[in-house]
Order: structure tokens, then sequence, then C-alpha cells
């Protein structure tokens, strides 16, 4: 079978820890990242060095054209996607609910939770 999983938020933390486990179990990885490119080429190159494979795919996944993107570049390169890991989050630092804007709460919303929507979506969809 061949197993082709994306990562959202593959690049740090807990992505990137997942993207490692998986690579080492024999999947083909699509690393997703937004602005830390060099964090996600560290895990590239740590997939890279231990014989596994993987690529780089930047999209933003809180919108439908970056998860579009995301699954026709995958597509290309591996084949179908088998496997989908919803991973991508935000913080903000901590402050009192009064000093929340509705711009902040929306770019958490739609990190957060839109993204895993979007990707769920196109996964279902393919």
């Amino acid at each position: 079978m061949n197993k082709v999983v994306i990562v959202t938020g593959g690049s740090r933390g807990i992505g990137a820890a997942t993207s490692l486990t998986l690579a080492k179990k024999g999947y083909k990885i699509a690393i997703n990242y937004l602005n830390d490119e060099v964090a996600a080429t560290s895990v590239y190159e740590q997939i890279k060095k231990n014989n596994g494979q993987s690529i780089l795919v930047k999209a933003d996944v809180s919108k439908e054209d970056g998860v579009s993107s995301l699954f026709k570049i995958v597509n290309a390169q591996f084949g179908e996607v088998t496997h989908l890991v919803n991973n991508v989050g935000i913080l903000f630092e901590k402050m009192a609910f009064t000093g929340i804007s509705a711009q902040r709460m929306m770019k958490v919303l739609e990190t957060n939770v839109l993204s895993a929507f979007n990707c769920a979506k196109a996964f279902v969809e393919q």
C-alpha cells in the first residue's frame, strides 16, 4: 500500500515529531508549513537522512485555495493522500478576555478550526 500523509503544521513541535515518526514507518510525508521554512527544511533533511521520502509544501490551510494547492502538489508528487494529520494551530500571548479583538479571534478560528475542516473536506473529496 502506498502510504501518503499530509501533516499540517508539520515543521515544528508535535507536527515535526509526527512527521519524523511516520517517515520511520514508511509513510511518504508532505510537510505543510506556512512561515517557518527553516524548521520545515530541518524536518525534511532529517527524514531524508534516514532514507525517508518527504516534500515541503508551503500553504495556508485556513484558505480553500491553499488546501487545494496542497493536495494537488502532494497528489502529483506521491499519489493519492491516504492519511491526514490536522495538526496546525496557533496560540497567542495570554491576555484578558476583554483585550481580545474580533480580528484576533477570527485568526484563531480560521487557523485552528477552519483549516481542519478545509483539509478534511479536501481529503474526502479527492
